[in-house]
């Protein structure tokens, strides 16, 4: 059954492998799986190309029993599908599905279905296979078909992307499975102005609501109601929502004008997805509806925003053809495309270009090679191209003030960051707190305090009327660097300046006592704040409570949270996972589990620290099952559990001697294509030398390597270390090869563990091949 819910769906995320070809997974290794695998076989497979349907191209896989693919032609093709998808050349593999479709007609689906289902379960890019193969069915029209393929799908619990779900709804848009339609009309005027009133403040869901109740009852939506929800949709993020209110559209009888097709292109384009993008232009010629030049803008900036400059510039041409002429916008994006790819110098030859051809060059334009500039260190070319503006009469604002005074301030040039706020402040263009604030939180957050402090300083040494946000940016730098005395000098200041501080101010001296132990002063200036007419939030009691939990003080936590409870200031997630964590570190976890019971409860909704708190808890208690639990509990509750997660889970098990289970939990998790941290290979790996399992060692750490992380030389000798305390001398040769060949130089302590090992096992041969290695490393021993 189709869903008639518009709500966005959740888009697959498919991850496209490196290599080729896709096989399927290895049951078990035996005598006959390794002559099966070196009785593989390079094929050469032809098909039409997408590029040129007139010629064939030609690529050579390498596949297990290749006369059993090359039997049955589909097999075959299939095959070569994957090889596609496994290289990225989505738009191939789409036109070879096309044309796969269209040579079995209509009613194809259960073939083809089956063919997948039975030769391909398990292979790399399987799910992509499916998904396109879905979508392409959708776009050919043959809608039974594409229900029946995302009908297995389902079974096979493939989850099928935003593009397959809105490709098939927008082949529905003609038949009578979406939705019946609107005969009623009333009061439409009325409802389309609040609809609009609601999108324009983002308002979505009560817009929807709106409209899904009065719909056909009291008023008949026109195009002017669809366009708002489809803007409104884009500029929300949720492009697939606003696709399936341009499908409705067209439900309606209404034809898409040029702002429809813009607003959506617009979005499209904005979340990456050209192909989408492209098809909606190509349905706007075909409706009557001509492009312009915005169009034409739009789609350049989707190119562009992938990096894809060549099709823009092909976009262009095109746009030439037609009789448009590219303006200041056409332009900018091209130049901010080029800076972007950090190809500035592109990016000054097409200034140039354009000046010699009469353009005059905005100050947006100007803003973006300017910010170009000095992200490549270029402060020379920064200060010409600031002659040329004021040459060519412009003025510079706000935006181009704030890049200017940014990037002087990293270039290290905080007389002319100050010069320039100075000018502002002449041309009456004063500097706001974003201007100021973005160069000292710079600074602060890179500890530069006295340059913060300088630059503060100077401010107030000019008289320019300072805000207390700055104060407050330069308070919190000493505070998280410990320095109390300057950031009460600061805040006494504060009064002197006439200003008032805020909870912000309040909270960041809190902060820097709890650091410094002083949580009698802190706790003094939270029941102070109620002086300066100041209430404490959640982050003031949470600070406090952290810093009595490192104390192992849980009396005052559970004191500081019934006096935020008595004041009316809720808990918030980060609250409660501190208190958690009180209660885990004196042992009580099943307390700490209630509460993450009561956040349920009270509606907030526990994130993946709070978890990772509890199940942390409950590991280093030896209660393994429990952490289990409130894993797939997190997965119950679509949370997904972060990389901490399972380096808890993996170290708890290694700890227990499960490896088994270790082992099981950590090959399920590689192909689900969860991202793991190294912690959790490296822990696998190390318990298993402890166990003396060094075969499994060998192959975890190769998985880790293929995974993608820089191995290291610590990686090796915390492997080659454990297998010599066991005596595993053999092994650890193993080991030290594979570093050899990564390139990785022996070094002293290493070499002195392994010389003891062999020297114990009596393998004076390794000894001397030993000490070649080391010599040859250039390291001096004795």
């Amino acid at each position: 059954m189709l869903r008639r819910s518009i709500l966005p769906f959740r888009p697959w995320k498919f991850k496209i492998p490196a290599g080729f070809p896709p096989t399927p997974p290895s049951t078990r290794s035996s005598a006959a799986a390794s002559a099966a695998a070196t009785a593989e076989e390079e094929v050469d497979l032809s098909v039409p190309s997408s590029r040129s349907p007139d010629r064939e191209e030609t690529t050579k896989v390498r596949v297990r029993n290749p006369r059993r693919f090359l039997r049955d032609p589909w097999v075959s093709r299939l095959v070569f599908c994957h090889n596609l998808a496994g290289r990225g050349m989505i738009e191939d593999l789409r036109e070879l599905l096309k044309q796969m479709i269209v040579d079995e007609g209509s009613n194809s689906s259960p073939t083809l279905c089956g063919i997948l289902s039975d030769n391909f379960k398990g292979w790399d890019c399987n799910g992509l296979i499916w998904d396109n193969l879905a979508n392409v069915y959708a776009e050919t029209e043959m809608v039974h078909d594409a229900l029946f393929v995302l009908g297995k799908m389902i079974d096979l619990n493939i989850q099928a992307s935003i593009l397959t779900f809105d490709s098939l709804m927008y082949s529905l848009r003609c038949t009578g499975l979406l939705c019946a339609p609107v005969e009623v009309a009333c009061s439409e005027n009325t409802y389309n102005t609040l609809i609009d009133s609601l999108c324009k403040q983002f308002r979505l869901n009560e817009a929807i609501r709106l409209f899904q109740e009065k719909r056909g009852c009291e008023f008949r939506p026109c195009i002017v109601t669809f366009n708002n929800f489809i803007c409104c949709s884009c500029n929300m993020g949720y492009v697939g929502l606003a696709n399936s209110f341009f499908s409705m559209m067209i439900k309606h009888g209404f034809i898409p004008n040029k702002y429809s097709y813009n607003t959506i292109l617009h979005g499209l384009c904005g979340a990456g997805l050209m192909e989408e993008a492209l098809r909606y232009s190509e349905d706007m010629e075909r409706y009557g509806v001509e492009p312009d030049v915005v169009t034409y803008n739009v789609l350049v900036y989707g190119y562009h925003l992938l990096g894809m400059k060549s099709e823009a510039q092909k976009l262009i041409q095109r746009m030439v053809v037609k009789g448009l002429e590219p303006d200041i916008v056409t332009y900018t994006i091209l130049i901010s495309g080029h800076c972007r790819g950090g190809d500035v110098e592109e990016g000054l030859v097409m200034r140039q270009e354009l000046l010699s051809r009469g353009f005059q060059l905005n100050i947006i334009t100007y803003s973006v090679l300017l910010d170009c500039l000095f992200k490549m260190g270029r402060v020379d070319g920064v200060d010409w191209l600031v002659e040329e503006i004021r040459a060519v009469g412009l003025d510079l604002d706000h935006i181009a003030y704030s890049i200017l005074i940014n990037g002087y301030c990293r270039a290290g040039d905080i007389d002319r960051a100050i010069q320039l706020c100075r000018i502002m402040y002449i041309k009456k263009i004063p500097p706001n707190s974003y201007v100021h604030g973005a160069v000292l939180s710079y600074l602060c957050k890179r500890e530069m305090l006295s340059d913060a402090r300088w630059i503060l300083d100077k401010l107030i040494e000019s008289g320019q009327l300072l805000d207390v946000v700055l104060y407050n940016i330069v308070i919190d730098g000493y505070a998280k660097a410990g320095d109390m005395d300057d950031a009460v000098g600061l805040y006494e200041q504060i009064f002197n300046s006439g200003l008032t501080p805020t909870i912000v101010t309040f909270n960041s001296l809190i902060h820097g006592f709890c650091k410094s132990g002083m949580l009698n002063k802190a706790r003094v200036l939270l029941h102070s704040l109620s002086l300066h007419g100041l209430s404490p939030n959640a982050v003031t009691y949470t600070t406090l409570m952290d810093a009595y939990r490192g104390e192992g003080n849980i009396n005052v936590i559970v004191e500081l949270l019934h006096e935020m409870v008595a004041k009316g200031v809720a808990p918030n997630v980060v609250t409660y996972s501190v208190i958690m964590k009180g209660f885990c570190e004196q042992g009580q976890m099943w307390v700490s589990r209630k509460i993450l019971k009561d956040m349920y409860d009270k509606c907030i909704s526990p994130d993946q620290i709070a978890y990772n708190t509890l199940i942390q808890g409950f590991c280093e208690a030896g209660n393994v099952e429990m952490g289990f639990f409130l894993h797939d509990e997190m997965l119950q509750k679509g949370l997904e559990p972060s990389p901490v997660t399972y380096n808890l889970l993996f170290n708890v098990l290694c700890l227990h001697g499960d490896l088994k289970n270790a082992d099981r939990l950590l090959d399920m998790l590689v192909e689900k294509g969860v991202k793991l941290r190294k912690f959790a290979y490296s822990t696998v790996i190390q318990a298993h030398c402890i166990k003396g399992n060094a075969c499994k060692a060998v192959l975890y750490f190769d998985k880790m390597v293929k995974a993608g992380f820089e191995i290291s030389i610590k990686d090796y000798s915390a492997v080659i270390n454990r297998l010599c305390k066991r005596n595993l001398l053999n092994d650890a040769k193993v080991f030290l090869k594979m570093m050899l060949r990564d390139g990785i130089p022996l070094d002293l302590e290493l070499y002195v563990v392994m010389l003891n090992a062999s020297r114990r096992q009596g393998d004076h041969r390794f000894e001397i091949e030993l000490q070649a290695i080391i010599i040859t490393s250039g390291l001096l021993c004795e």
